[in-house]
């Protein structure tokens, strides 16, 4: 056991480390493992991992799965490890700085860490930004990163996109999210292409396609029913009642007859000549 700057360096064996399972980093390429195990065979582990007590005279990993996890690939019977004095709560700010520093997570990985740290922990955005060294405004920004969904996220890891260009697939509709993260692959856009396409796309949904208004036709007029047909030649039969009714009064005989077949109703007035003279006709006023 050895003493450097208040920290112990100790030769632990793998079986006495713990896993917490609760590391920044979560995803681990397999054959990224089996080179770093070689290296690890062939020149041992050259940065030590950092722990912490913890019951039972073992020691909880704070920082260096992967080197863990290819130190017991590659048979190693003692692991270089720093013990560090601290809480949980630090513990976890201090694994996600290094790792942070390492550039080994992933942009979500590190968005879902921050997120636990906060919501879960009850870290403030400031003493984040103090301790991890980035702006607040930084830490939102990695937040919002997991309002992208599963498919997305899986396909900016995979096509080993920036987070500039995950930040730039939120200002889309989710439908269109995925299908424009294998367009910046296989066009091999940079994030200024990313953005002016993406610019471009949403430009051309707000353009509202021009309504060209009809012109208003005059409306037509109702058809004639049969009861309206029936209505106004009753009108026209008391019509000419009512001329045979004055001509009565005028001392004209006359003779009203209707007669009705299968496709016709007809009229006739027979008027007495011998009844009136020129006189009596030129002062007759129908009304």
């Amino acid at each position: 056991m050895h003493t450097i700057a208040d920290k112990k360096l100790l030769m632990l064996k793998p079986s006495d480390i713990i896993s917490t399972g609760s590391t920044p980093r979560q995803f681990f390429n397999v054959d990224e493992l089996t080179l770093l195990s070689r290296s690890i065979s062939a020149t041992g582990i050259i940065h030590p991992l950092a722990v912490r007590k913890a019951p039972h005279g073992k020691y909880r990993l704070i920082t260096g799965e992967r080197r863990l996890r290819a130190a017991k690939m590659a048979g190693l019977r003692r692991i270089p490890c720093i013990l560090h004095n601290v809480d949980d709560e630090s513990a976890e700010i201090y694994a996600l700085a290094e790792n942070i520093q390492h550039s080994d997570l992933t942009v979500f990985e590190e968005a879902r860490f921050l997120y636990s740290l906060i919501f879960e922990r009850g870290v403030s955005e400031s003493e984040l930004s103090l301790r991890l060294g980035i702006t607040q405004s930084a830490i939102s920004s990695k937040l919002k990163l997991l309002r992208l969904d599963a498919l997305t996220q899986e396909k900016v890891i995979k096509y080993n996109l920036t987070e500039t260009h995950a930040r730039l697939l939120l200002r889309l509709d989710e439908s269109l999210r995925s299908s424009l993260a294998d367009t910046i692959y296989s066009e091999g856009l940079s994030e200024a292409k990313t953005e002016a396409l993406i610019r471009e796309i949403l430009n051309f949904k707000r353009r509202k396609p021009e309504v060209r208004e009809e012109k208003k036709k005059a409306p037509e007029p109702p058809p004639v029913t049969p009861k309206t047909a029936i209505g106004d030649i009753r009108l026209f039969e008391n019509s000419l009642v009512k001329l045979t009714q004055t001509l009565a009064s005028s001392g004209i005989n006359s003779d009203f007859k209707t007669t009705e077949t299968s496709k016709y109703l007809e009229y006739r007035i027979k008027i007495e000549k011998a009844s009136f003279d020129n006189e009596k006709y030129n002062q007759l006023k129908i009304c």
